[in-house]
């Protein structure tokens, strides 16, 4: 019988999403949690309900993936970048396995899925860190990264547990929640729920000026006697720090957010500013709500302005604190473009951009046609894709804050017709009522970006059904050393 506790002799088979293994044994299937394809282990089942079973790897006997010495020096204890122990192409392989994986599940031709379109900088690459804070076993304020959690058994590595390459560290991940605002980061930092948070000194995937910074401020209020916000007990204070930074601008935003309102924080933009001549402003929000991910009720610029600009695919494009953008910008242009490229335009195209964010790709597109109507339902992403594309000078480019769900009846009842319809939902994909408006309005590509494969694969066939065939699958790596990426998926409306 197995249940929670039984250790398993299971060979890793195949990979899902999470970056969590799949092996087969006596009929049953399980997902391992530090199992990569081509592992032999001893697993340790910690969870077993409706049908699914969930195991840890305690003991790694083969590996046919080599793992790595990691260069961050916080990896053993950072619940971050789990991904770093592996070779980049390894990486990309196991995407690509990823997306296939999804499309399987879903009864769909995995040989559409194409090589992950890997990032040239697997390094510094992040446009955006969040930070959190926490106190250490002293009492003393910490401003940083969560730990790893601590679900799983140490692992045995020693000369019975053979592996090629390195010898892992004493902890594996598991696999993370998912992230907030518009599901795009699955969690910047990968927070393993209340882990604690320890004090970063230099995370890899930022620059080191964004390192400096969170120093600095850490620094700062450590002599300030202020607490970490508890959202259980809902005492204390600093609950988040946000550095946004444009790549293609150099330009900094500093965004600290708290649980009530501070006058005495002024001091801390002063000093940012004086310190830090890159920083362009430094914002306070206050976020009163139990939920991190609660838009913040209020936003006070402490020094400076409280927006930087970025460039993406020769366009600028406004960034305030609450603004959704890709946090790798070389990506994001490489995403964006195969997205405009899968329209197959030839310039007289109108074209539909539902979940339109903040117009990036609107703007991008507009450019090649002879129109763009964007879709957002947050008011503010729709004020601010206005604002870009009055910077930009694009007058070919319409935005209409609303719910897709609303919106798509309404274009079609005032007989609106596109001849592509570009679609990139949250993680949980686009309705079902909403993909038969889409259909409804029988564009001759639909272009659908996705930030998870699972509900990519879903959704697949309901376009089907409306008359849509399947195309080009390119996996898109926007997060290197983490397992999760981007996909782009063409359809073409069947004659």
């Amino acid at each position: 019988m197995i249940r929670a506790g039984s250790i398993l002799r299971l060979e890793v088979s195949d990979i899902a999403p999470g970056g969590v293994g799949v092996a087969q044994e006596g009929g049953l299937r399980f997902f391992v949690r530090g199992g990569l394809p081509g592992d032999v282990v001893e697993a340790q089942v910690v969870k077993r309900e409706r049908g699914r079973i969930e195991a840890v790897v305690v003991r790694r006997m083969h590996s046919e993936i080599k793992r790595i010495a990691p260069p961050c020096r916080h990896f053993s204890i950072c619940g971050g970048c789990r991904w770093q122990d592996l070779d980049y192409r390894d990486q990309l392989a196991l995407k690509k396995g990823i997306v296939q994986h999804c499309f399987r599940e879903a009864g769909l031709d995995e040989g559409l899925v194409e090589d992950a379109l890997g990032a040239e900088e697997a390094f510094f690459y992040r446009n955006k860190m969040d930070f959190s804070f926490g106190v250490n076993e002293a009492g003393a304020l910490t401003l940083g990264l969560h730990c790893k959690g601590n679900l799983e058994p140490p692992l045995d590595t020693g000369p019975s547990a053979p592996t090629r390459g390195r010898r892992m560290m004493s902890t594996e991940f598991p696999s993370s929640p998912e992230g907030a605002y518009r599901g795009k980061d699955r969690q910047e930092v990968e927070a393993q729920g209340h882990a604690p948070v320890f004090d970063v000194e230099e995370c890899l995937l930022q620059s080191p000026l964004s390192n400096r910074i969170v120093r600095a401020v850490r620094d700062f209020l450590k002599g300030r006697d202020l607490r970490p916000y508890d959202p259980e007990a809902r005492t204390g204070l600093l609950r988040s720090l946000v550095v946004r930074e444009g790549k293609r601008t150099g330009e900094v935003l500093v965004n600290l957010v708290t649980a009530e309102g501070e006058p005495g924080l002024t001091p801390l933009g002063e000093a940012l500013g004086g310190m830090f001549p890159e920083v362009k402003g430094v914002v306070l929000s206050v976020n009163r709500r139990r939920s991190k991910n609660a838009l913040p009720e209020t936003e006070e610029a402490l020094a400076g302005e409280g927006q930087i600009v970025e460039r993406v695919g020769g366009l600028a494009f406004g960034v305030s604190p609450a603004s959704f953008f890709q946090v790798n910008t070389r990506q994001a242009e490489r995403l964006y473009d195969l997205a405009v490229q899968l329209c197959g335009l030839t310039g007289r195209e109108r074209v539909l951009d539902l979940y339109c964010g903040t117009g990036t790709l609107s703007l991008l597109t507009a450019r090649r046609v002879a129109s763009v109507t964007g879709v957002e339902a947050v008011a503010q992403a729709v004020e601010d894709a206005r604002g870009n594309a009055a910077r930009n000078r694009v007058e070919n480019c319409r935005f209409l804050c609303g719910d897709v769900l609303r919106v798509l009846p309404d274009l079609t009842r005032a007989g609106e017709r596109f001849e592509a319809v570009t679609v990139n939902p949250p993680r949980a994909g686009v309705y079902r009522a909403a993909i038969q408006a889409i259909c409804a309005l029988r564009p001759g590509r639909i272009v659908y970006v996705s930030c998870n494969p699972e509900t990519l694969a879903r959704d697949v066939p309901r376009f089907w059904a409306g008359g849509y065939r399947l195309g080009r699958v390119q996996p898109v790596d926007l997060f290197p050393h983490t397992p999760h990426c981007e996909v782009v998926a063409q359809m073409t409306r069947e004659a």
